[in-house]
């Protein structure tokens, strides 16, 4: 069963078309290969190669999300989360 949120997501990638959604996806992958690339480098997360990346995503985040402040920082957080995670799984 579908929640709210799920299911609007859902109708909007619909309502937007596969061509759009396809798009999403790229931009989305491109910016997380940035993102990667910089933490392999061990870029301090301030620098401005990092920073220049988090302003595109966060761009890129108000044009598919209606994200807040403050769910964007929880978002961050949540990839922070998820990157401590995988490295102890590695």
């Amino acid at each position: 069963m579908w929640t709210s949120a799920a299911a609007l997501r859902y109708q909007d990638v619909e309502k937007r078309g596969k061509a759009s959604h396809e798009n999403i996806t790229k931009t989305a992958h491109a910016i997380f290969k940035d993102l990667v690339h910089c933490i392999e480098k061990g870029l301090d997360p301030a620098s401005d190669e990092v920073q220049q990346i988090i302003k595109k995503h966060h761009t890129f985040t108000e044009q598919t999300h209606a994200a807040t402040q403050e769910e964007y920082k929880a978002l961050a957080q949540l990839y922070t989360e998820q990157i401590d995670q995988e490295s102890v799984n590695i």
